[in-house]
């Protein structure tokens, strides 16, 4: 129940990441 949100969180926090490493940040 709890869950779900925290891996929201975190799968968002992991494409950001992915995101900024692509763009070479």
């Amino acid at each position: 129940v709890l869950r779900a949100p925290f891996l929201v969180v975190v799968g968002a926090a992991v494409a950001v990441t992915a995101g900024v490493r692509a763009l070479g940040w």
